[in-house]
Formats: structure tokens, C-alpha cells, sequence
């Protein structure tokens, strides 16, 4: 059997407030062994929220020159 598991993380929760993704993660689980992974960063043109940026550590400054 293969899965994909997928994580993100992003600027905040509440997507009416316009918050964004700014991290994507995948791996790929085949039988009980790990197969291919993802991982890239995302510049979501905005403020990180104070509360988002304690979870996952992630610095507007660091995002400045990802795509």
C-alpha cells in the first residue's frame, strides 16, 4: 500500500482574514518504509501572526526570497 502524508504550515488560521500557506512537506509512505519526500518554502506576500510564528519558527525575514 503507498500514502502520501502532506504537513503545512502557515501565516495564521482564519482564511477569511487572508492568511496563507508558507510551508508544504510530503512523504511518501510505501508499505512501512519510506519512499520519495517534498519540502519547499512559500513567500505568502504578508505578516506572519506572533501566535503562528511560536508554532512553527518560521521568520518573515526567511521567507523574503522563496517563490
Amino acid at each position: 500500500m503507498k500514502q502520501v502524508v502532506v504537513d503545512t504550515e502557515t501565516t495564521g488560521i482564519e482564511v477569511s482574514e487572508g492568511h496563507r500557506i508558507i510551508e508544504i512537506g510530503c512523504i511518501e509512505i510505501v508499505g512501512r518504509s519510506l519512499g520519495e519526500n517534498y519540502q519547499t518554502y512559500l513567500n505568502p506576500d504578508r505578516k506572519i501572526d506572533a501566535q503562528a510564528m511560536k508554532v512553527h519558527q518560521i521568520s518573515d525575514e526567511f521567507l523574503v526570497d522563496k517563490p
